[in-house]
């Protein structure tokens, strides 16, 4: 990075967690939202501002940032989603 650069708030999330480097560049988020439907795939949610991408398979384990890998989810959805005790959450739904 060169010095006197102000990062971005993209930038900053990837240089504190790396993980998120291999995240999709807002534009392209955005564009995958609206080829989507922007509509929580569990709970129905319409409100653009809480929907999420979620990666069905984990960039980590070696999924894709390509749509089909792609589901929009709003953020509490989300949350349960990637929550440890999503069984037990997923039981009480």
């Amino acid at each position: 990075m060169k010095k006197g650069h102000k990062m971005s708030e993209y930038e900053r999330i990837c240089h504190h967690f790396p993980i998120n480097r291999n995240r999709p560049k807002p534009t392209t988020i955005k564009r995958l939202k609206k080829r989507l439907g922007c509509e929580c795939q569990i709970c129905g949610e319409k409100d653009e501002d809480v929907i999420e991408l979620h990666h069905i398979i984990p960039l980590k384990i070696g999924g894709k940032n390509d749509i089909r890998n792609m589901a929009c989810l709003c953020a509490n959805c989300h949350k349960r989603v990637h929550s440890p005790l999503r069984e037990v959450l997923s039981m009480t739904a």
